[in-house]
C-alpha cells in the first residue's frame, strides 16, 4: 500500500439525525473515499452498521463508551472512549481497554481489516465527544440509555508493516 498524505480539516457540520432505538451513523473520509453509514430504523442487532456495545459506569469507575463500525464484511473499527468530560480524548498506541477505563480519560481506536490490526502509533487519533445525552421517550430501548455524538480523525498503522496505513478524516459519529 502506498502511504498518502491527506489533509484533514475540522469541519463543524452538525448532524441533525432522528433519534430511535437503532440509532447509529458514521460519516467519514477514509483513505480518500467517502463513507456514509446509517442504521435503519427497525433493523436487528446483526444488521446494524454502527453498533453500541455498551457504557460502563459505577461510582468507583469512570464511564466508558464502546462501539463498533462495520465498514465491510472484513473491516471493522473499534472505538472505546472514556472522556473526562465532553471534549477531546486522544487515542495513542499502546493503549488498552483497561487502562483507559481505569484512568478515566482517553480513547482507543483500532481497525481490523482482513485480519490485520491497525493502531495509531506516530501520532494520536483525535476523538472529540460533542455530546452525551438521553431521550425521554418510552419507544426508545433502555438497553443502553446514552446517545453519544462526536468526531474522529487520525492515521492508523498496520501493526506488522508501518508503511501500510489507514487515514480517517472528518469522521462524524453518533450511536445509541
Amino acid at each position: 500500500m502506498v502511504l498518502s498524505i491527506l489533509s484533514c480539516s475540522d469541519k463543524s457540520k452538525e448532524p441533525t439525525p432522528k433519534y430511535y432505538s437503532e440509532f447509529g451513523y458514521f460519516d467519514a473520509n477514509i483513505n480518500g473515499n467517502s463513507i456514509n453509514l446509517k442504521n435503519k430504523q427497525g433493523c436487528t442487532e446483526e444488521e446494524k452498521l454502527v453498533r453500541y456495545t455498551g457504557g460502563v459506569k459505577s461510582l468507583e469507575d469512570p464511564t466508558l463508551y464502546s462501539f463498533q463500525v462495520y465498514l465491510s464484511k472484513n473491516e471493522l473499527i473499534d472505538i472505546d472512549i472514556s472522556p473526562e468530560k465532553i471534549g477531546l480524548a486522544l487515542s495513542q498506541y499502546p493503549q488498552t481497554f483497561s487502562n483507559i477505563h481505569n484512568s478515566g480519560k482517553g480513547a482507543m481506536v483500532t481497525i481490523e481489516k482482513n485480519y490485520i490490526s491497525y493502531f495509531p502509533s506516530k501520532a494520536p487519533c483525535k476523538v472529540k465527544v460533542d455530546s452525551i445525552f438521553y431521550i425521554d421517550d418510552e419507544k426508545i430501548s433502555r438497553n443502553y440509555d446514552e446517545f453519544v455524538v462526536g468526531r474522529l480523525s487520525g492515521v492508523l498503522y498496520n501493526y506488522e508493516n508501518p508503511n501500510d496505513s489507514i487515514v480517517i478524516c472528518d469522521a462524524h459519529f453518533g450511536v445509541h
